[in-house]
């Protein structure tokens, strides 16, 4: 399989020059007839390093924590940073396809859904433990507000895309059909 990221110009995916020289190579090697599927979808910023510390450092500790004084725990034991994060992961990150929870290790976890788990995780431990969790980083809110107001102006993107988060930039995936 063959992975390409083109960029879109005028509505046309386009290649950089030295990918699309390699991409024209690679197709002359295969026998003519082989059929190919293609995969395009849009490529999404993936959640960011600084995203996953402020989950870990500030939202589960912060909870933990309050969750320690509050007196919740299972079996006299307080609770772990593990079951705060596998809490927090249930309350808020939202479910995928048939029903589970998305998990921060996922493809779909993009830097502008992240921003709105932290949204989420403020949201619950505002309400459920009283606990206000300062914004690690105001900006990834615009940087949602961005990315939801792109993907309402730009219906194929929109139409393709089915979370929240998109970037400019697609993927296009070559490979023979039935593993030809």
């Amino acid at each position: 399989m063959r992975t390409y990221y083109p960029t879109i110009k005028d509505g046309v995916p386009v290649l950089p020059i030295h990918t699309a020289q390699s991409r024209r190579q690679w197709l002359r090697t295969l026998k003519e007839g082989t059929v190919l599927v293609v995969d395009m979808r849009i490529k999404r910023p993936e959640k960011s390093h600084q995203q996953v510390k402020a989950h870990f450092g500030l939202c589960v500790t912060m909870v933990r924590e309050r969750m320690i004084e509050l007196g919740y725990g299972v079996f006299n034991c307080p609770p772990s940073k593990d079951m705060v994060h596998e809490i927090l992961t249930k309350a808020c990150m939202g479910v995928g396809d048939h029903g589970k929870s998305i998990r921060m290790s996922s493809p779909e976890m993009t830097t502008a859904r992240m921003a709105k788990v932290f949204e989420n995780i403020r949201d619950f431990a505002a309400t459920e433990l009283q606990l206000v969790i300062p914004d690690p980083n105001p900006d990834w809110a615009t940087i949602t507000k961005e990315i939801v107001e792109w993907q309402s102006c730009n219906a194929p993107a929109a139409a393709l895309s089915t979370s929240i988060g998109t970037s400019k930039t697609g993927t296009l995936r070559l490979a023979p059909a039935h593993g030809v």
